[in-house]
């Protein structure tokens, strides 16, 4: 089931253009211990970029699943939660459910980078898992 999941997110969001590989735009922000994290990042694996608040309940329906792919794809996969719109503690709300995601408590500057203009939605940066 995650298998497949993951192949339609990656294929929903691949684009084929003559120039070849897309992609993302690169930022820099502060994780939620405070150490700042440039991404995309290169290495072996893949990285989802959910963009989420705690009073979506789109989000939390999706937390759960990639928290069950993290489980599944031990090695490879990671997953930054990138909390956005959210007046809530978006620590408190993850320590309180022990997601195991990377962080990014202050994410707003980042959904005018990417074009997001929804509440709910991810961006993997694909390699083979």
């Amino acid at each position: 089931m995650h298998k497949v999941l993951l192949t339609l997110i990656l294929a929903l969001l691949v684009q084929d253009t003559d120039a070849g590989e897309v992609m993302a735009p690169a930022f820099t922000l502060a994780k939620a211990d405070g150490e700042e994290i440039t991404l995309p990042r290169s290495h072996d694996g893949v990285d989802i970029y959910l963009f989420w608040a705690s009073w979506c309940p789109y989000c939390k329906a999706l937390m759960l699943q990639l928290e069950d792919m993290l489980v599944e794809y031990d090695e490879g996969l990671t997953i930054y939660a990138l909390n956005i719109r959210d007046d809530e503690d978006p620590v408190k709300f993850m320590d309180e459910r022990s997601y195991d995601f990377v962080l990014v408590p202050e994410a707003d500057s980042i959904m005018e980078l990417y074009e997001y203009k929804t509440n709910k939605g991810y961006f993997p940066k694909n390699q083979e898992l």
